[in-house]
């Protein structure tokens, strides 16, 4: 009685330590038989399991011994077990993931993540592509990542790939072709016919090591794709038509600069000569005192200074500056006689010279101290441009008085490139003063 007491608390131990959930997953042959505490006798019986692909639907009794029926469908049991019910056979939900294994009575379903992606926690995340200059060092699993190295002197990659490894860089000894430019670890070598100057690249794609899984395997396989490109020879027309684009050009600049400087050149002769002529004119009419000759009189300056406007404005159509105030005539008008400079401008003066200024009467005014909402002011109130300048005129006279001198305003006349309507001023004060 003892003994078979012993014996089945033994079996119960073992049972306990096979699986707590009334199956055994670790041995392949039928355990030992496993307690049963029998509700009808009060007894502790042992009993035997079901095998796998079948579950219990009764334990033994005194009488009989246990009972098993084959899983339903949709359910297994993959080990020997005194389980009540069969398991749930579970679908494959992930995201780029499919079934591996099928669900079978005697088998579960297995899921595994799609070609390119692995399991990464709980979701099938794709192979990280190893960039340019690494290479594939292991490829990746349906549980495992790629795994990339740098590649080493000598080898390339220059794609960015979950698959591919370093390649070796091209040898031109080989091909009996001589080394255009060296590679690196993101390029190959370039490769190039040692007499026609003819460039051939060629990619020698020969992966080092591929390791997939647990196994390691060396690629013999090399693939070589040429391209040949005649850089020679294509290129040629391109720099040829380049280069008489750039002559073209070259000789256009030139022929503006010349004409430019002949148009210059014409004008200041011309304006040389005028001057010459109104110093003639002018020299009967200075005494011995005045160390300025008029260059106008008053009959003439209007006249002269309106062929000098005509030539400005025409001037710039021919792609030529405007006449620029040459320093010998800046010094002619700031050297003038004290006792002229000196003097008031009169309403004689404005009336002048206010046709002459055009349309320099805005610069004009800003360096006589108008702001410009007073020039506004004038260009509104008076609608000839003469009149704007004379009124303008008038009231700086006003507004100064004695300090509205016309060497003042010969001095602004220069600055805004009036030098002519700046003579015309001061020698109709000379001939005031010689008279």
């Amino acid at each position: 009685m003892y003994c078979r007491v012993i014996l089945a608390l033994g079996a119960t131990v073992l049972a306990g330590v096979v699986h707590g959930d009334g199956q055994d997953e670790t041995l392949a042959t039928p355990p030992p038989p496993w307690a049963h505490n029998d509700p009808l006798s009060g007894k502790t019986l042992l009993c035997d399991w079901c095998p796998p692909g079948q579950h219990m639907s009764s334990p033994c009794t005194e009488r009989s011994q246990t009972e098993c029926v084959p899983c339903g469908e949709n359910g297994y049991a993959e080990f020997h077990n005194h389980l009540r019910e069969c398991r749930l056979c579970k679908a494959c939900h992930r995201h780029h993931e499919h079934e591996s294994q099928n669900c079978t009575p005697t088998t579960k379903t297995e899921c595994e993540c799609d070609p390119g992606y692995y399991l990464s926690g709980d979701v099938c995340t794709a192979h990280s592509k190893c960039p340019v200059k690494y290479g594939v060092k292991q490829q990746g699993t349906p549980t495992s990542n790629t795994k990339c190295e740098r590649c080493d002197s000598g080898t390339f990659s220059d794609v960015l790939s979950s698959t591919e490894g370093c390649k070796n860089h091209t040898d031109c000894g080989d091909l009996g072709l001589c080394l255009v430019d060296k590679g690196n670890r993101r390029k190959d070598n370039i490769c190039g016919n040692c007499t026609t100057n003819v460039v051939i690249m060629t990619t020698v794609s020969t992966p080092k090591m591929t390791t997939g899984g647990n196994s390691s395997t060396n690629t013999a396989n090399s693939t070589a794709a040429s391209k040949i490109a005649t850089s020679t020879d294509e290129s040629t027309p391109g720099y040829i038509a380049l280069g008489c684009i750039c002559i073209l050009l070259f000789l256009f600049v030139c022929l503006g600069v010349v004409k430019r400087r002949w148009i210059m050149a014409k004008c200041n002769e011309l304006l040389g000569r005028t001057s010459q002529d109104r110093r003639r004119q002018g020299q009967s009419q200075v005494d011995s005192g005045v160390t300025m000759q008029p260059l106008m009189n008053r009959s003439g300056h209007a006249h002269d200074a309106q062929a000098v406007e005509q030539l400005a404005d025409y001037l710039p159509t021919l792609g030529c500056c405007p006449i620029r105030s040459s320093p010998r005539l800046r010094r002619g008008v700031s050297r003038n006689d004290e006792n002229v400079r000196s003097q008031m401008v009169t309403t004689d003066d404005t009336n002048a010279i206010a046709a002459d200024i055009g349309n320099a009467w805005r610069p004009l005014g800003r360096r006589l101290g108008f702001s410009d909402g007073k020039l506004d002011g004038f260009e509104n109130d008076y609608r000839y441009l003469q009149e704007i300048v004379h009124q303008m005129l008038r009231q700086w006279v006003n507004e100064n008085r004695e300090e509205a001198t016309r060497g003042k305003l010969a001095d602004a006349l220069v600055e805004v490139e009036k030098e002519d309507v700046a003579r015309t001023l001061l020698g109709l004060a000379i001939g005031e003063h010689s008279q």
